[in-house]
């Protein structure tokens, strides 16, 4: 990573050398062409040292990095939010209006009759242009100043609009293969929201927004504590104010004092996006801020931050979530319940997908989830003394991690058993062995369940469409290891081929990381019709009789997943990481 405006030494570490000089800007980092092309994941590990201390970082990258964005639809339906600020001393509250549906065009000349920072701008929406001079030289900070000085000189008197979290599709052209939010990659070392199952704009799917001058973007962090990735198109600069992480809680502290009434309404108001709190306010509190003027072609990466736009801008913004970085802070993470209006992505639920999609690569990976609820989410990702103690034992079927004492007859078992003994968490015992989870007493089970990498009709089974529940539709498959049914179409293996040509056994997510079926295992159904599990009119589908691999005692007992009757923490020291995400 090469230096801008640095004063350090060749010999100091690469990061150090990163930071700008100015004390209190994030680190404005110029990656090489073989550090932006090395991997998404790789770089912001590499990275991480910085982003933990400053909060965020600027990202300019390397000439080599060239291509033509899409340009945006003139048709294109865009929903700007009127942004109505109130309050004094520094403290402001926002109050956002709903602004009739316009195109870009139309947007671009509402922004023209808002004005501009005293630095001129030129910005194309959509063949449109603001008739302003073009930013061929980089503002200077007197120019930058002044423009700061008079949004927070007039924030409360104005009410700009905003075209933010428009969902108008990406301005990345499909073909780039780097650091493209809208196609950002997936594995365990990248962006673990891209295996979550549903599409969630702003979070797995970038969003635009289109800016104006006074435009800003309130006091806050990302969605499920999240990090952000923005990019600036072209236009006019973002002026963005950053909270280092280890001044995240005093701020919190400091918001909740001089706004009493939305702190006593919400404890989690600052997800509401509504709160602006002057630079004024943090030095008379002694909280340091960072900041930094993302300037066209330019990313920032960071959490805790808010803002305003130097006049007309159009900028993509997503969120991710690396795997040592976020999970041990997404386990923790509480969404505003008060609105209902707060998306919620929950860890451990990333955590197994990526383990059921990547087992290989995930190999060393752990997650803690028990019926006690104690130490609830916690993986090999954190810190040592936060992970759980006393006799522990791994599902057989979905890997999570339970205390031994808190299941009734484990303990027996494993005396009898060994590591021979087959141990499963409270959900999968509930949902798919028909125990109750703690007693010894098996319910009668249903005739089929279905579950899916997907998430969709999870748990929907012969019972819930008796009762009028929906069938699950596609093309699905009975998993070989335990009977449930999933969507074909959901998994990489078997998208796209062909009922002939589809392996006489087939495995859902929960039973894939266990390799090939053993014990009871019931021969997979290639091709069910579509439209619900293969079977009658009720929705019933066939099951096949149960047959027993032929095996020998040899490889059958080798092929017997193993109750590991230690801690997780006991495992991975027992695993070197091979996929470099070792626990901190």
């Amino acid at each position: 990573m090469q230096a801008r405006d640095s004063d350090t030494s060749e010999s100091d570490p690469a990061p150090e050398r990163a930071v700008s000089a100015a004390a209190d800007a994030v680190p404005v980092l110029r990656p090489t062409k073989e550090e932006w092309y090395g991997g998404f994941g790789a770089y912001l590990a590499a990275i991480r040292p910085l982003l933990d201390q400053h909060g965020a970082v600027q990202l300019v990258p390397p000439p080599e990095w060239r291509w033509e964005p899409r340009a945006l639809a003139a048709d294109a339906e865009v929903r700007p939010i009127r942004q109505n600020c109130f309050g004094r001393g520094g403290v402001f509250q926002a109050v956002y209006e709903q602004s009739q549906a316009c195109s870009p065009p139309q947007y671009a000349k509402l922004c023209a009759a808002m004005g501009r920072a005293p630095a001129p701008v030129q910005l194309t929406f959509g063949g449109d242009e603001a008739p302003a001079e073009a930013w061929a030289e980089r503002v200077g900070d007197a120019a930058c100043q002044a423009a700061e000085a008079a949004f927070w000189r007039g924030v409360a008197g104005c009410a700009p609009l905003y075209g933010a979290d428009s969902d108008i599709g990406s301005l990345f052209p499909a073909a780039l293969e780097h650091w493209n939010l809208s196609a950002l990659p997936r594995g365990p070392e990248d962006d673990l929201l891209q295996e979550a199952a549903v599409r969630m704009p702003g979070l797995n799917s970038p969003m635009v927004y289109l800016g104006a001058w006074r435009s800003f973007f309130a006091l806050h962090t990302e969605d499920a504590e999240l990090q952000g990735l923005s990019y600036l198109h072209s236009g006019a600069p973002k002026q963005w104010y950053i909270v280092p992480p280890a001044h995240a809680a005093r701020v919190r502290r400091l918001a909740a004092d001089v706004c009493a009434s939305e702190a006593a309404e919400c404890s989690h108001f600052l997800r509401h996006k509504q709160t602006l709190l002057a630079p004024s306010v943090y030095r008379a509190s002694n909280v340091p801020l960072r900041r930094a003027l993302q300037t066209e072609g330019t990313f920032v990466a960071g959490a805790f931050h808010f803002g305003f736009n130097h006049g007309p801008n159009v900028a993509e913004a997503i969120n991710f979530a690396t795997a040592a970085a976020w999970l041990p802070i997404g386990r923790t993470a509480a969404p505003c319940s008060c609105r209902g209006q707060t998306p919620f992505v929950e860890s451990s639920s990333l955590f197994q997908r990526a383990r059921a999609a990547w087992p290989e690569r995930t190999a060393e990976w752990w997650c803690f989830v028990c019926a006690c609820g104690e130490s609830e989410g916690v993986t090999n990702f954190d810190a040592a003394n936060s992970h759980p103690t006393g006799e522990q034992f791994e599902c057989v079927v979905c890997g999570l991690w339970g205390h031994v004492g808190c299941y009734d007859g484990y303990a027996e078992r494993i005396a009898q058993s060994g590591a021979e003994a087959e141990l499963h968490c409270v959900a999968c015992r509930d949902a798919w062995r028909g125990g109750d989870g703690r007693g010894e007493a098996p319910r009668l089970a249903p005739a089929w369940r279905f579950t899916c990498v997907c998430g969709k009709s999870e748990g929907a089974s012969d019972a819930t469409v008796a009762a009028g529940g929906a069938a699950p539709t596609g093309r699905m498959f009975e998993c070989a290891g335990c009977g449930a049914w999933s969507h074909t179409e959901c998994y990489d293996t078997y998208r796209g081929v062909d009922d002939e040509e589809l392996p006489s056994r087939m495995q859902c997510w929960r039973c894939a990381r266990r390799g090939a079926a053993h014990g009871k295992a019931k021969g997979a159904t290639r091709g069910a019709t579509p439209g619900r599990p293969q079977g009658s009119a009720n929705g019933r589908p066939k099951s096949a009789a149960p047959a027993r691999p032929k095996v020998s005692a040899a490889s059958e007992a080798a092929s017997k997943p193993k109750a590991a009757v230690v801690s997780p923490r006991a495992a991975a020291k027992r695993r070197r990481p091979r996929c470099g995400l070792a626990a901190e």
